[in-house]
């Protein structure tokens, strides 16, 4: 979410504030602190072992940013894009990915895909996409599929020509991407642009012919994605912007398209996001009200979080390098936090990054 859609994602989130726990209340004690040395320097960041943060600012400010994190050193990097091109990068940066030499950034309210060099970060053009880029998805150096959130079409981009190729109509907004063998599967998360039709799609594609082929109903409000080690796909809902049915996690069968388990959660209200999985396919891991893990083998939702929101207020989830990182957005005005996990979900390390730290990018050389 970005944009219009993080303003709405912050009435969900205001729901869960409460008092920091003493560890929340330690780290913001320290001020500006960046918790990780501050790193202005030309070095090669994708020598290292880490991962990129994309902090996407506040809405019509342009003050989002890129930072990164390394486990080599455990510097942090801020404002990678700022000192290389001395420039901000846009107004709310949300998706970063990479393709072949390139790395591509959507930056939501600017409607542009910053191409940026791999290794250097310096601009090398900007895709004009139109409406509201939301994410990328790369299928060669020469197609990438772009989701909205105000377009009911998909864009199709050759990263490295800098343009937009196509239009894809799906008659509807898209958000989170997968994509499973030569099928493309979409979400359709919100339905703000397109009030007439009901946001609980996920639409299927022949990534080839780049066709609609099929869709298929879930629960209101599919926020994000996840293929398991059996060729699965998860899908995370929310149940609607006002709560307007139960939430959901489901697994669907790519080769017939049919949803094939449901487990609805108990709470209407509790608006859970963020599915992620582990690098074996194996375990999901996602945010309500904490962290959560399950087994895909699972027969029930989990009932206790893995990692207690503590009063902080989650909202990003990601992996890298066997980690756990979590972001907390405080008041999303000021520079949120990261906090790292390991796989006993003990806490190893926390820092401070941008203003409303998202989406989480890992790298290794």
């Amino acid at each position: 979410m970005t944009g219009l859609g993080r303003n709405i994602a912050v009435i969900h989130v205001l729901r869960r504030i409460s008092l920091f726990a003493f560890l929340a209340m330690l780290l913001w004690s320290c001020g500006d602190n960046d918790f990780g040395e501050r790193v202005e320097s030309d070095e090669f960041l994708l020598e290292q072992n880490g991962f990129f943060v994309v902090n996407e600012g506040n809405y019509t400010h342009s003050n989002g940013s890129v930072s990164f994190y390394s486990f080599d050193s455990s510097k942090v990097y801020q404002h990678v894009f700022f000192h290389e091109n001395e420039r901000p990068i846009g107004d709310v940066p949300y998706h970063l990915s990479f393709v072949d030499t390139l790395c591509l950034i959507t930056v939501n309210n600017s409607a542009k895909i910053e191409v940026t060099g791999k290794s250097t970060f310096r601009s090398l053009s900007a895709i004009q996409t139109g409406s509201s880029p939301r994410k990328t998805l790369v299928i060669s150096p020469q197609k990438a599929y772009v989701s909205d959130l105000y377009s009911d079409s998909l864009t199709v981009i050759n990263p490295q020509e800098g343009t937009v190729t196509k239009r894809v109509f799906l008659g509807r907004s898209s958000e989170d991407m997968v994509l499973s063998g030569s099928k493309l599967f979409v979400a359709n998360w919100s339905m703000y642009a397109h009030p007439e039709t009901e946001n609980n799609k996920v639409m299927v594609l022949d990534a080839f012919s780049d066709k609609v082929v099929d869709s298929l109903e879930v629960v209101k409000e599919p926020n994000s994605m996840v293929l398991d080690k059996n060729g699965d796909l998860w899908v995370l809902s929310s149940g609607g912007f006002m709560n307007e049915t139960m939430p959901a996690l489901q697994r669907i069968n790519t080769e017939t398209a049919e949803v094939v388990e449901t487990f609805y959660f108990t709470e209407q209200e509790s608006s859970p996001d963020n599915l992620v999985i582990n690098q074996s396919g194996d375990t999901l891991y996602f945010l309500n009200r904490g962290v959560l893990a399950m087994s895909i083998t699972s027969g029930q939702l989990p009932q206790q979080p893995v990692i207690e929101e503590d009063g902080r207020m989650f909202y990003s989830l990601g992996l890298a390098h066997g980690h756990l990182i979590v972001s907390d957005a405080a008041d999303y005005q000021q520079r949120g936090m990261v906090y790292l996990y390991n796989k006993s979900f003990d806490l190893t390390d926390a820092f401070r990054a941008g203003i409303i730290p998202g989406q989480f990018v890992a790298v290794k050389p």
